[in-house]
């Protein structure tokens, strides 16, 4: 209802970026042909390729309102009505301030000459008949006495804003009455002047070719006599001066109060690169204020139903804007007062980049849809376009002109607009009401007005709204189930479409910083040998996630901060989409992850991009390190066949379709979810962004501990598990020894003890390597291999030049050491300080939103706890050295469960037989095995003879 009453239907025209002439210094539409005819005819001939597109005639006569004289109010309507009839009945019509329109849309272009000849006979000149004007008559009074309440009060309403318009200054009312009044003389005169070939401008969109489809305008129209062009009636801009006193419309027609904060500037054309850019500032400052005040004013507020900004052009040469908010009738004062108080919360406090961005993103999104409609669409919408245009810019030009623009459009510009626009001194008021007993006076409505802009209002919060991707927000769901931890002060609980979330408000990582991330339970546990690969190419396609209908990757690209960016990776067996934002951008990027999930179709190019990087990618087996290393493990680590848990081949990855890619993509959008929301954010923020983003999308069943754990046990590698393995590293004399053994989960307490025995380990290698004389050192470390659960490694690494008896002193100096520490366990002086290095790091994490974000996120998906999270620093500073020793033992003496790796220098043959050799005897075990796997037989590749290895 709102667009209809802020609009002055058929009498101004949309001047948001609205097409300009030709004739003001752009380049015209390449795709038009243009011209005039000897007798003053104007014609644009567009030909297009498609046959299906169909044909559209559009004529325009320069006859609007404005061409009316006192006595001959409604004569532009009758003969607009007349020229349609003549055309046929399938023809349509429309009255503008300056103009009327003829159009003709035809399915079917064969028959397009012959309706040309008839849109000829509508600019003779001549009288009409008088059956036809009387037909016309009729048709015109019919169609006026339809016009909605909305336009009836807002004709009132610049009546009393511009008593000297002429395209206002008809009746508000009786209009049809007027109509049947009119006399035929009047109606001949109104028509025999403006419908002439020199006041019309004719457009033809059609298949064929330029050249013939001129020739048909020439075989229908050339013949017509030339008449000079009539001279319009003087319009000079028209001055505004707001009024005094506010404006208050009594109608009995609408049902809800609107009240408008309206105001006009002289309208300069878009004739240069500043005035566009001028138009650009202006939407840009009124687009903010309405996508604030559409969810402040009306999301779950009962007196309110909607707000809108407009920006119209009068004939007049002056641009009007207006700024609307409606509600209910008993709450006038209401709707009024908040109304007024986000126009003023915007003019105190300015407006945000991010605002800004959202508008210009929308902005060329709209003008994106308008060139593919303008492209590929019937016709008729190419057709419209050129009425608006005349020939000028198409939208794609507009689009480019948007970009050479885009860096030099800031918040400040913004601004300094909305202050032009939107003020108390600039701005007239309106208040239009349903005609009921105690309408509220001038008086009383100026004393509203002047209390609410005298109110100085809050910065606004960030807003659930749309940004990035889409004109309209998405249903939301809701939140069915939610709790918050008092030790944690975490928020869980579980939305309408069975995700669930948790949510914890602390400081981010940067003032204002939130970080979101989404676990979907999926990725490599659900791949075999055909589909190895989809999982990490899907991730890819996501982060450069392209829609069908996606706003320009070009202008998302130049506002896009750069310390921003989403990330999707396919793990093991989830896929992890994490952002660490701020809340300036953070509906941004919750807008942006909808979207991958409900409208991300991965194409050609990014599937083909994937096979050659893995190609590319192959490990350099015995000439790279690092690849040799990778290879090695994956070899050792897991069960020969299983493709699931190595990297894809080249083949593998040249196997893979873009079917296969969206049919994966499609699978895993509908996957159990997690999601975690931490930062400085109100709740009720992350619950909308929730609700609107994330609730939103396609139900799901619920994520537990149990999802995916058959696939997970199918999997791993059953201990007890024994792999060895070589290779010759060629052109290097750089070598590198593994061995390691299975461990814990990451988040037990084995896992915390077995930290801190690794931190203890280092420490003796750093201080026993210089006397060993090893060039190039060594380290230990324990890897947990989280994507995997259950096959967390825990391994130390040799690596440096190549000598062999440092190499074998080395490594038998570092296995006596370990079995020494399985032994004797370390001191408590040793235990205190790598205890309290590691309590610090998990102090840190604790503290930062991204520690929480990266537990919560598969809280219930792996069964982490956040209270075990939060204490984890004082259970480290509470460790004792019987703890971490028994924690190695029981994991270091398993027998038969050991990894053993080594890449040689060629042709150094002796070297492996020193890095194989059999290691002493382990100790008698402390207290068991700890979890009953050892002995049995090997799920691994079984080496023979005696060097196989023993149970380190």
């Amino acid at each position: 209802m709102l667009r209809q009453f802020a609009a002055l239907a058929a009498l101004m025209l949309l001047a948001l970026l609205a097409p300009r002439a030709v004739a003001q210094g752009f380049e015209a539409d390449p795709r038009v042909t243009s011209g005039t005819l000897d007798n003053g005819l104007r014609y644009l001939v567009v030909p297009i390729d498609d046959p299906s597109r169909g044909a559209a005639v559009r004529l325009i006569v320069d006859a609007g309102l404005v061409h009316e004289t006192e006595n001959q109010y409604g004569t532009a309507d009758v003969a607009a009505q007349a020229a349609r009839a003549a055309v046929g009945s399938d023809a349509s019509t429309s009255v503008a301030g300056d103009h009327a329109v003829v159009s003709l849309n035809l399915a079917d272009a064969s028959g397009l000459a012959g309706r040309l000849s008839a849109f000829s006979t509508l600019i003779t000149g001549q009288a009409i008949r008088a059956d036809a004007l009387a037909a016309a008559k009729v048709a015109a009074a019919e169609s006026l006495a339809r016009v909605p309440a909305e336009q009836r009060v807002h004709m009132l309403a610049m009546r009393r804003l511009m008593p000297t318009s002429r395209a206002v200054r008809r009746p508000a009312a009786g209009m049809p009455d007027a109509v049947r009044a009119l006399s035929p003389d009047a109606i001949q005169a109104f028509a025999q002047r403006w419908y002439v070939p020199s006041n019309a401008t004719l457009i033809v969109v059609a298949p064929g070719d330029a050249e013939a489809l001129v020739g048909q305008v020439r075989a229908a129209f050339g013949s017509l006599a030339r008449v000079p062009r009539p001279a319009s009636p003087a319009t000079p801009a028209a001055s505004w001066t707001r009024p005094a006193a506010p404006i208050i419309i009594e109608d009995p027609g609408i049902s809800t109060p609107v009240f408008s904060l309206v105001s006009a500037a002289p309208n300069a054309n878009a004739d240069s690169v500043r005035a566009i850019r001028a138009e650009l500032v202006a939407h840009v400052a009124l687009d903010v204020l309405e996508n604030i005040a559409q969810v402040r004013l009306t999301k779950d507020k009962v007196p309110f139903s909607a707000a809108t900004c407009d920006t119209l052009d009068g004939p007049e040469g002056l641009r009007w804007t207006a700024f609307h908010a409606t509600g209910d009738a008993a709450n006038w004062s209401e709707v009024l007062t908040a109304a007024i108080t986000e126009a003023n919360r915007i003019r105190i406090h300015g407006i945000e980049t991010a605002d800004v961005g959202e508008s210009l993103i929308a902005m060329a999104a709209e003008l994106e849809a308008q060139t593919q409609a303008e492209t590929t669409g019937p016709a008729a919408t190419l057709a419209d376009a050129l009425v608006g245009s005349r020939g000028g810019p198409s939208a794609a030009q507009r689009l480019e002109l948007l970009f050479a623009q885009i860096r030099n459009i800031g918040a400040d510009d913004a601004e300094w607009a909305f202050g032009r626009y939107i003020d108390p001194g600039v701005s007239a008021m309106v208040l239009a009401i349903p005609a009921q007993p105690g309408a509220p006076t001038e008086q009383a409505v100026a004393q509203a007005a002047q209390a609410a802009w005298a109110q100085m209002p809050e910065p606004a919060l960030e807003l659930v709204r749309p940004w990035l991707l889409a004109p309209t927000l998405p249903t939301p769901g809701e939140v069915v189930e939610m709790a918050q931890d008092p030790e944690t002060q975490v928020w869980s609980g579980w939305l309408s479409n069975g995700v669930r979330f948790h949510f914890r408000q602390m400081q981010g990582r940067q003032p204002g910083g939130v970080e979101f991330s989404a676990s979907l339970a999926g990725g490599q546990l659900l791949e075999d040998a055909s589909t190895r690969g989809l999982s990490e190419l899907v991730g890819r396609s996501w982060e450069v996630m392209e829609l069908p209908d996606m706003a320009s990757a070009k202008l998302q690209a130049l506002l896009r901060p750069s310390s921003v960016r989403m990330q999707s990776i396919g793990l093991g067996d989830y896929y992890r989409i994490a952002v660490p934002t701020n809340r300036q951008f953070f509906n941004a990027y919750m807008q942006r992850f909808h979207a991958m999930l409900t409208r991300s179709e991965p194409n050609a190019e990014q599937v083909e991009l994937y096979a050659r990087g893995v190609e590319s990618g192959a490990p350099a087996l015995g000439i790279d390190l690092g690849d040799t290393f990778t290879h090695l493990l994956n070899e050792t680590m897991y069960v020969p066949g299983e493709a699931r848990v190595r990297p894809p081949t080249p083949d593998m990855a040249s196997h893979l379709t873009v079917d296969d890619t969206r049919a994966w993509s499609r699978r895993v959008a509908l996957a159990p979810m997690e999601v975690a929301i931490t930062g400085d954010i109100p709740l009720e923020e992350a619950l909308d962004a929730l609700r609107y983003y994330v609730a939103s999308l396609p139900d799901r069943p619920r994520i537990s501990t149990s999802t995916f754990s058959e696939l997970r046990a199918n999997v791993l590698n059953p201990l007890p598990h024994v792999g060895t393995a070589e290779v010759q590293s060629m052109g290097t004399r750089a070598g590198i020894y593994v061995k390691g053994f299975y461990v814990c989960e990451q988040e037990d307490a084995d896992a915390e003890a077995l930290k801190v025995a690794m931190n203890i380990l280092n420490a003796r290698l750093v201080g026993e390597a210089p006397l060993l004389g090893l060039p190039g050192g060594g380290s230990f470390n324990i890897n947990f291999l989280q994507q995997f659960p259950g096959t967390s490694f825990m391994y130390y690494v040799v690596q440096g030049d190549h000598d062999e008896e440092a190499w074998a002193r080395y490594c038998q100096t570092v296995d006596g050491m370990f079995q020494r520490f399985a032994t004797d366990g370390p001191t408590l002086e040793e235990v205190g300080a790598a205890a309290e290095d590691l309590a610090r790091d998990q102090e840190t994490s604790v503290g930062s939103a991204t520690g929480w974000w990266d537990i919560l996120s598969v809280a219930t998906f792996r069964g982490r706890d956040a209270r075990a999270f939060q204490s984890s620093p004082q259970r480290y500073r509470n460790m004792t050295p019987q703890v971490v020793r028994e924690a190695f033992a029981r994991y270091y003496t398993r027998q038969n469960n050991v990894i053993q790796l080594a890449a040689i220098p060629a042709p150094a043959d002796e070297l492996l037989q020193h890095v194989t050799a059999p290691p002493p005897p382990p100790p008698a075990p402390t207290q068991g095995d700890g979890d009953g796997s050892g002995g049995g037989d090997a799920a691994g590749p079984q080496p023979a003879g005696p060097d196989a290895p023993g149970g380190r």
